[in-house]
């Protein structure tokens, strides 16, 4: 019995196992396939230059469902000795809360004084970095202060245009330089890059409306993308080939396919595993069983003798249960050292053990409960034929 029950063992260790391979691979994919999405136009060929009402952006980070956002908005200045008229006056500014947010950002080379990193997008402090043009243009250095007319972008009712309107002079230091991007266009061209908090406060205390012109984030649990997608479309759109033109910001982009076609196998994997585990415990159980039966059947006779001697049924079943659990559990050692090569001897693997011989343990009852009802005049009269 010992032997059918460690061969028994090392079948379901390494079966569940496998299902514990499968979840720690979905987990694996989870944080190494990290799911991105970012708003969008309706028709989805802007990414940049929208119009995002901060208003939208606190109502899914409220969600929970996002993690890491990396926004932007764009505004432009003009220093204070010059002309807002004049188009070579102007400069444009973005604002990011990360460096990630900045397009192009691996392809610039960016200069900080001692002391100073990236971390300062993270905040409100008046510091930007300016662009090498910019810097050139205006006869201006790192460490200097610029006095500047701050210019928020105002859009039509439907998105498509857009003025400039003031919104408040301020002073900001120089901490650092940036490069142009290697194609610069009107989403990327940085004259002046300034914390997106400084400009969030900026239009606070002018008591005007904030937004973004790009948005993009991680999924917080990949592996909750159907709730995800459910509860954004309270607040999104999905893009569509007929959608708008315009720089509303009102869809969303999920990039889940390479994440989705990964995973999905492993789902199909672990949904066959699942659908068989109880089955599995089943055949445990009916292997403890016949196991204990064709035992109880070489005994008959031995159990007629104590039965004739005055041992009651109790007893009798006690006394078989006891043996065939020792051997059972004999079995399930036997099993762990065999199937040790592939699911090792941690605490999962003592969880499975546990399991198999529960399971083994209920075969073994119920085949040995029959001796409560066994003919004792039946084992001596089949002992003396």
């Amino acid at each position: 019995m010992a032997l059918v029950c460690a061969v028994a063992a090392v079948f379901v260790l390494i079966y569940l196992n496998s299902i514990k391979s499968n979840q720690e691979q979905l987990l694996m994919f989870s944080r190494e396939l990290p799911v991105k999405a970012r708003i969008v136009n309706g028709k989805g060929s802007k990414e940049r230059g929208l119009f995002i009402p901060k208003d939208l952006i606190d109502s899914i980070e409220s969600t929970g469902f996002v993690k890491d956002p990396l926004y932007t908005t764009r505004m432009a200045a003009v220093l204070s000795s010059g002309d807002p008229d004049d188009n070579k006056d102007i400069a444009m500014v973005l604002c990011a809360n990360d460096e990630k947010a900045i397009p192009d950002y691996e392809d610039r080379n960016i200069i900080l004084e001692d002391g100073t990193d990236m971390d300062f997008l993270q905040g409100n402090k008046p510091v930007c970095l300016a662009g090498e043009t910019f810097l050139a243009r205006n006869n201006l250095s790192v460490g200097d202060n610029i006095d500047i007319k701050l210019y928020k972008r105002k859009y039509d009712p439907y998105g498509f245009t857009y003025d400039y309107e003031w919104l408040a002079d301020c002073s900001l230091r120089i901490i650092g330089s940036i490069s142009m991007a290697s194609s610069d266009n009107e989403f990327t061209y940085i004259d002046i890059l300034c914390p997106l908090g400084w400009a969030e406060e900026k239009h606070a205390l002018a008591g005007s409306e904030f937004h973004l012109d790009s948005a993009s984030f991680t999924v917080n649990d990949p592996l909750r993308l159907n709730d995800f997608k459910a509860e954004m479309k309270k607040y999104l759109h999905s893009v569509s080939p007929t959608g708008s033109e315009s720089s509303m910001g009102d869809c969303l982009i999920v990039y889940d396919e390479i994440f989705i076609l990964s995973v999905g196998r492993v789902k199909d994997t672990l949904k066959i595993l699942y659908t068989f585990a109880p089955i599995m415990f089943v055949i445990i159980a009916l292997v403890g069983y016949t196991a204990a039966y064709l035992l109880i059947q070489d005994r008959r006779i031995d159990i007629a003798i104590m039965r004739s001697l005055g041992t009651g049924p109790a007893a009798c079943m006690a006394a078989m249960i006891i043996e065939y659990s020792i051997l059972g559990f004999m079995g399930c050692l036997l099993g762990n050292v065999f199937a040790a090569p592939w699911t090792g001897l941690g605490i999962n693997t003592l969880l499975y053990s546990m399991l198999f011989f529960a399971s083994l343990m209920i075969g073994i009852i119920t085949a040995t409960f029959r001796v409560s009802r066994f003919n004792t005049m039946t084992g001596l009269i089949k002992n003396e034929s």
